[in-house]
């Protein structure tokens, strides 16, 4: 479903609902888990499938693990580590969005590879052809980025609510 409740396209992000078939009570009640996923087209189901519930086509993540940007674009997890990955240089890295316009950029440097000057340059210039330059970057250099209380990195800490259909 999108942020409306409208049932999402096929190929499209939307909100995962579940509802619990063995409460007999209220079995009706569908339940927002706060995962995002992609909905498999129709034409790409299993022509012998044995129930006619939608299926997923990919598990994007946590609702609080995309940035929204001022356009509506969405950008996933994998949006920044495709960006980062190539830079030996960063560590590790967190991306905190607090407004819709605006993210931090937190990185920790890699003392065993040189750091260059012109690397946080080419991030933000590659994340600003993701978001149509619709965001503010700010970079941060810290010493330290906490992981979730599961112990889990969190890569995407979104501070602010998707208005997002897809």
């Amino acid at each position: 479903m999108d942020d409306y409740g409208k049932q999402v396209k096929d190929g499209e992000m939307g909100n995962v609902l579940v509802t619990s078939l063995t409460s007999y009570a209220m079995p009706l009640i569908r339940y927002k888990l706060g995962d995002l996923a992609i909905k498999l087209p129709k034409e790409k189901y299993p022509k012998d499938r044995k129930f006619n519930y939608p299926i997923l086509e990919k598990i994007i993540g946590r609702e609080t693990d995309v940035v929204v940007t001022p356009n509506d674009r969405t950008l996933i997890v994998h949006s920044f580590t495709g960006i980062v990955e190539f830079y030996p240089e960063i560590k590790q890295f967190k991306i905190i969005q607090e407004t819709i316009n605006k993210i931090i950029f937190e990185y920790i440097v890699d003392e065993f590879f040189p750091f260059r000057e012109d690397v946080l340059h080419e991030i933000k210039t590659k994340i600003d052809f993701l978001a149509d330059n619709s965001l503010i970057i700010e970079f941060l250099k810290v010493d330290e980025i906490k992981p979730t209380p599961s112990g889990k990195p969190q890569i995407i800490e979104s501070k602010i609510k998707s208005t997002s259909s897809k």
